[in-house]
């Protein structure tokens, strides 16, 4: 059985669309039983706006939020990374004083925009990642998270997550993989946060648009999602 996991913005999406060829490829892959599994930087709030916005009805599960949790194919949680409450707290310190960026905290039901420390406090759901929001990739590469350690911290586009020490979209799809006992796991990635599943793969894709970075650490480098999913689908 074959295991793949995928980003999804930017990746099974081509143009704010998913193509029919691009589900016509997944469902092939499926129906021959095997396993496609989306690995998303979207918190479970933002995947259901996509499920129904794109009509996503083609995945066995789905991790979210950078690998703090794993959905399966009917959105019940298999396991979360929650982060410890004293480590938002610390997180909110450093990132409320500076006012340049969006907050959100992210709950398995529920995202947060935060303004103050009181809205974390109301808060009585486990969080799962603080999302930041810049106005642009330049804001977010001035923006400096030194003062945060022993999390793990992951950016992508105008967007960086601050997670619970040692998740990432690599630890969860691993865990998943080994869980499902599939023999052959391929990834497919186009942003920064998907490196680290990159890496752990042998038979791992990305695209000649990706920057330099994601294109040095996928084995093999394709121009669309379909010509990756019909490779895959022929091996």
């Amino acid at each position: 059985m074959k295991v793949i996991g995928s980003d999804f913005d930017g990746t099974i999406t081509t143009g704010k669309t998913i193509l029919d060829s691009t589900r016509k490829e997944i469902r092939k892959f499926r129906e021959a039983g095997n396993i496609f599994v989306i690995v998303t930087g979207r918190s479970v709030s933002k995947f259901k706006e996509g499920i129904k916005k794109y009509n996503i009805d083609f995945f066995d599960y789905v991790i979210c939020a950078n690998g703090s949790i794993i959905l399966d194919s009917d959105l019940n949680c298999i396991e979360k990374n929650e982060m410890n409450h004293k480590d938002v707290e610390n997180v909110l310190n450093v990132l409320l004083d500076k006012k340049d960026k969006q907050i959100i905290l992210n709950t398995e039901e529920n995202s947060y925009h935060i303004y103050e420390k009181n809205d974390f406090l109301n808060i009585t759901e486990p969080i799962l990642s603080v999302s930041l929001v810049f106005d642009s990739i330049e804001d977010r590469d001035r923006y400096s998270l030194d003062e945060i350690s022993n999390l793990s911290v992951y950016s992508n586009n105008i967007f960086t997550d601050v997670l619970a020490n040692g998740i990432s979209k690599a630890t969860s799809i691993m865990k998943l993989y080994s869980n499902l006992n599939g023999n052959d796991l391929y990834t497919i990635g186009d942003g920064e946060n998907d490196i680290c599943m990159l890496k752990i793969s042998e038979n791992s894709y990305t695209f000649d648009t990706s920057v330099d970075s994601v294109k040095d650490s996928a084995k093999y480098i394709f121009h669309t999602i379909d010509e990756i999913l019909n490779e895959i689908n022929q091996i």
